[in-house]
């Protein structure tokens, strides 16, 4: 295996944004409280940190979470830990998308492992517990219900609505019956077991955290479940705070103007209100209404909506905006782990953290990560391709491709410059005897160039055909690593690699995805390697 880096502002898939926060180069008024590094995580350590929930009910709450899950030695012990006053959570948060989703869902979670082992090494007097928080209350089915597995899209139909992880597994089976099908009989290490028990199961959230459990487990990885009585339960005030004086929207767009006014996107724009009133089949907003509420066209006086915050506030959810919060009130957190765009969200956050005393982390880029595998390594050495080649636009390494072959691109452009000249002559004199000829010698003009073009398009299909293998070849590794013209990690499911890797795939992951250095990492296999 071969391991190449590169720097996010030295790729065109990243944002200015990020490239500018993880070089150091963000303006001092949007940088967030504590900065990048083991330097923010050192000043994390200094200062008491106070959640709004007392540690041993949280860590009974989320014991209690794994009530039907078997829960690994090492998962057990960090839930305990999370009674202590110097242990620390680093946490990740992602969809429940079905079956692990695209692969960025689980190089998030390895890197949440990786920096908390990183963590433990560099403080030796604190301990650190990587978490991985589940977006149960996410209602965009969508995003979430289908995966693409070597080249064929499975998706997950069904008509249920509201929260994704309160969804009861109907007609999963198919689904997963697909899956195997797919994987033939490649289940190295069990993953057949793991994806069937997971399933198994009576709703998402549980599938969910099954599946994570099954790939993550052993490295003690703890799975939070936001959608909980009991940890809502801690957040009455800031939602009552929300719902009554509506601080946060106006601190967003502050906050998101002046991301603006220094050339950046805001990625969230937030609501009046940043609340969502859940239910087992609904996640609807709640608007504001004169000194009222509305709801899914039903209104609410405002000590209706108070009554219920106080007797059920596990019915209140909280939007992008205020989900952060809620994971930073309730777990002693010192990182969090998000991509370019939870990145960007999070730096338009300050403000709100600052004025509900609720601890900012430091925010770690996830590392972004390319798989070549060893057919594409003989690919990229027989076509004679530096790696830094592949992120070059697909038509002009095809060019530059084919002038290495020693083929230059047919142009005609002098000629057609030459005939162009010749013809504006000849229009002149056709036109000095009869001004009813210009016009006709024009059109001839065109004709004649309209003929050049098809010269030169022939020559270069000529050359084409010459160099065809070597084309079909560079088209071939574009859509293995940019399938869809998207990036890898953002397309293919992580069964692609584990069904050939094995849980060698999740170490390989968690060892080498030094998230520190904020990098889009490239893993090459450049011998043939299998579970074997």
């Amino acid at each position: 295996m071969r391991i190449d880096t590169f720097k996010f502002g030295e790729l065109n898939y990243f944002s200015k944004l990020l490239s500018d926060y993880t070089t150091g180069q963000l303006q001092k008024d949007l940088q967030p409280p504590f900065s990048l590094g083991l330097e923010g995580i050192a000043k994390q350590l200094e200062t008491p940190y106070p959640l709004k929930i007392d540690r041993k009910e949280l860590s009974e709450a989320i014991l209690k979470q794994y009530h039907s899950i078997d829960i690994p030695a090492a998962v057990r012990f960090n839930i305990e830990a999370l009674k202590e006053a110097r242990t620390y959570t680093v946490v990740t948060a992602h969809q429940l998308s079905m079956l692990g989703g695209p692969l960025y869902y689980v190089i998030k979670i390895a890197n949440a492992i990786a920096f908390a082992r990183k963590l433990r090494a560099e403080f030796p007097d604190a301990y650190f517990v990587p978490v991985y928080w589940m977006g149960s209350e996410d209602h965009d089915f969508d995003e979430v219900n289908h995966i693409h597995l070597f080249g064929k899209k499975i998706t997950w139909e069904t008509s249920q609505q509201g929260p994704v992880g309160r969804f009861s597994l109907e007609n999963i089976k198919d689904v997963v019956d697909q899956v195997m099908n797919i994987l033939g009989g490649n289940h190295p290490d069990g993953i057949d077991t793991i994806i069937q028990k997971a399933y198994a199961h009576q709703n998402v959230e549980l599938a969910g955290r099954e599946l994570v459990n099954g790939l993550f487990g052993r490295y003690g990885l703890v799975i939070v479940n936001g959608d909980d009585p009991v940890l809502k339960k801690s957040m009455t005030d800031l939602i009552q705070e929300e719902l009554q004086s509506q601080p946060s929207h106006p601190l967003l767009l502050k906050r998101s103007e002046q991301l603006k006014n220094s050339g950046y996107h805001a990625q969230a724009t937030g609501r009046e209100i940043n609340l969502f009133h859940l239910g087992n089949t609904h996640r609807k907003r709640i608007e504001p209404e004169n000194d009222s509420f509305l709801i899914d066209s039903q209104l609410w006086t405002r000590d209706e909506l108070l009554n219920e915050l106080s007797i059920h506030p596990e019915n209140f959810s909280p939007n992008v905006v205020l989900r952060p919060l809620f994971q930073q009130s309730v777990l002693p957190n010192v990182a969090f782990i998000g991509g370019g765009g939870e990145i960007a969200y999070w730096l338009q956050l300050p403000d709100i953290f600052e004025h509900y005393a609720v601890r900012y982390p430091v925010l770690i880029p996830r590392t972004s990560l390319m798989i070549i595998n060893h057919a594409g390594f003989q690919k990229l050495q027989k076509l004679q391709l530096q790696l830094s080649d592949i992120f070059k636009d697909k038509d002009a390494l095809k060019k530059e491709y084919l002038m290495r072959s020693g083929d230059e691109i047919p142009t005609l452009e002098e000629e057609k410059r030459i005939i162009a000249q010749l013809m504006e002559k000849v229009r002149d004199k056709a036109a000095g005897i009869d001004k009813t000829l210009g016009p006709a010698t024009g059109a001839d003009a065109q004709k004649i160039q309209s003929i050049l073009e098809q010269i030169e398009g022939k020559m270069l299909r000529a050359v084409k055909q010459k160099n065809e293998i070597g084309l079909k070849q560079i088209d071939s590794l574009y859509q293995s690593l940019f399938p869809n013209q998207s990036l890898q990690e953002r397309h293919d499911n992580f069964l692609n690699f584990y069904s050939k890797y094995g849980k060698h795939f999740i170490d390989w992951l968690v060892q080498y995805l030094s998230v520190i250095e904020q990098e889009f990492v490239v893993i090459t296999e450049t011998e043939k390697l299998s579970v074997e």
